[in-house]
C-alpha cells in the first residue's frame, strides 16, 4: 500500500480453490474481493485497477479431484460480476494458456514461459495507457499471487515490451 500505485493488477482464486478454503468462504469471496480492491483503490483514487480470470489449473494437480475443477469453474464465473460490479477492468490469463499444460510445471502455476504469456497479456491492456499516461512508466505494480519468483522476470519482461 506505501507504493501508492498508478496501476493495479490482481490475480486471485487458484487458493481459493483448495478444499480446506473455498467450502468455508465461498460466500465472502466477491465481498472480500470487493473490500481488497476498495482498500487498493484508497491509496490512490486515480490508480487504473484490474483483475484477472484465472490462469488454469490441470488435472495432474493433487487437489483436481477434491472438488477444486467445480470451484475452479465458480470462481471463474464469479470474476466479471466482481470486475463490473467494482468497476475495475478485467484480464483474461485463462484463454491464451489454457491448452499449454506444457507451460505448468506442478499443473498450476506457470513456468518462466507461461509468466512471459501473462506479461504479454498485461502489456497488451497496459500498451494504451502508456500512450497517453507518462506516468505508466514509472510505476507500474503487478499482484499475482504464488508466483513470487516470476514476479522480477513479468515486471522486466513489461518493461521491455513497452
Amino acid at each position: 500500500m506505501a507504493f501508492k500505485p498508478d496501476v493495479t493488477i490482481i490475480h486471485l482464486g487458484l487458493n481459493d480453490t483448495d478444499p480446506r478454503n473455498w467450502p468455508n468462504y465461498r460466500n465472502s469471496f466477491s465481498s472480500d474481493y470487493a473490500a481488497l480492491i476498495d482498500s487498493i483503490r484508497a491509496v490512490n483514487r486515480d490508480m487504473q485497477i484490474y483483475i484477472c480470470r484465472l490462469t488454469p489449473i490441470f488435472s495432474g494437480h493433487p487437489r483436481f479431484l477434491s472438488g477444486t475443477r467445480a470451484w475452479y469453474d465458480q470462481i471463474q464465473a464469479l470474476l466479471p460480476q466482481i470486475a463490473a460490479s467494482n468497476q475495475v477492468g478485467l484480464i483474461d490469463l485463462h484463454t491464451p494458456l489454457h491448452t499449454r499444460i506444457d507451460l505448468f510445471d506442478d499443473y498450476l502455476h506457470p513456468n518462466r514461459q507461461g509468466a512471459a504469456i501473462i506479461a504479454r497479456q498485461v502489456a497488451n491492456i497496459l500498451r494504451p495507457l502508456n500512450r497517453t499516461c507518462k506516468w505508466l512508466k514509472r510505476s507500474v505494480r503487478i499482484w499475482y499471487s504464488n508466483v513470487t519468483g516470476k514476479i522480477v522476470f513479468m515486471v522486466r519482461e513489461l518493461q521491455q515490451l513497452r
